[in-house]
């Protein structure tokens, strides 16, 4: 499950990325138009038609309302913006009928400037708006990012605690297995080992020298009977104690019975069996 909103936290986390992206531009385009209108209103007053800049701002106004041009600004989905906006591209035309008035009468200077300064505050509120709005996004990202850390942080304790489980249940295995396998009071391999390894179905290649030694332990019985079953375990003990120091690498050793014992080893010449 946390795996699952990790994958649905990234996703939204690049969708938003991408928002801004594709409206990364958007800032600039809406403060290109504030500061646009009053450098164009600065050379009408001082005589010069700047009518390159004036169609450069309307190329810039009619892609930000329509989302369609060769700018690439983005259209957004925020009311606010949306709103303001389409009230600035009202104003702007409103702005360009007086400077057009303007030209034919220089009495019309105040009216110019009013209709700058209406303009100008709905341009700086729309600017607001889409900043306000970018905001919005980064926030969404931080927070996305944020919560991706704390699932991801989760979802490494969960691993982290479920790794301990499987090392502490192979800890219990191996233990199991020391119960069901060795013979608890030589440490050799108990007698269902034993039967395991005489058993094995697997074929043995005809080059390959297999010796098996089985014991018998003399003496066990009256040594429980006149020392006690203390003195016997001694006894076995001892004799397990002898075949593991005298055994060679790779040989498999085990108690058989009670006085039993055997041992299996491969590659051993009948000089080092005698010798063992």
């Amino acid at each position: 499950v946390l795996g699952v909103v990790l994958e649905t936290l990234a996703l939204c986390l690049i969708l938003n990325v991408n928002v801004i992206q594709g409206n990364g531009s958007l800032i600039n385009y809406a403060g290109r138009l504030r500061g646009g209108s009053q450098r164009l209103v600065k050379n009408e007053i001082a005589g010069y038609r700047d009518d390159r800049l004036m169609g450069q701002l309307d190329a810039i106004m009619t892609e930000m309302r329509s989302g369609k041009g060769e700018l690439g600004i983005h259209q957004i989905d925020d009311k606010t913006y949306n709103e303001l906006l389409a009230a600035q591209q009202m104003q702007w035309q409103e702005l360009k009928k007086v400077i057009y008035a303007y030209r034919e009468d220089r009495n019309l200077l105040p009216k110019l400037y009013a209709e700058s300064e209406s303009y100008y505050q709905l341009a700086d509120a729309t600017v607001d708006a889409a900043e306000d709005y970018i905001d919005t996004i980064v926030l969404k990202i931080k927070t996305f990012e944020v919560l991706d850390l704390v699932i991801f942080m989760m979802l490494g304790f969960i691993y982290a605690n479920k790794l301990k489980n499987m090392r502490d249940l192979h800890k219990q295995n191996s233990a199991l297995n020391v119960i069901a396998y060795v013979d608890q009071a030589t440490g050799l391999a108990n007698s269902r080992a034993c039967k395991e390894r005489l058993s094995n179905p697997l074929p043995i290649a005809a080059d390959i020298l297999l010796t098996c030694f089985m014991f018998d332990l003399n003496n066990l019985k009256p040594t429980n009977d006149k020392f006690g079953h203390e003195a016997g375990d001694k006894l076995i003990a001892g004799f397990a104690k002898a075949i593991k120091q005298a055994a060679v690498p790779h040989m498999f050793t085990g108690r058989s019975g009670g006085d039993e014992f055997i041992c299996v080893v491969t590659n051993l010449d009948e000089s080092a069996c005698q010798k063992f």
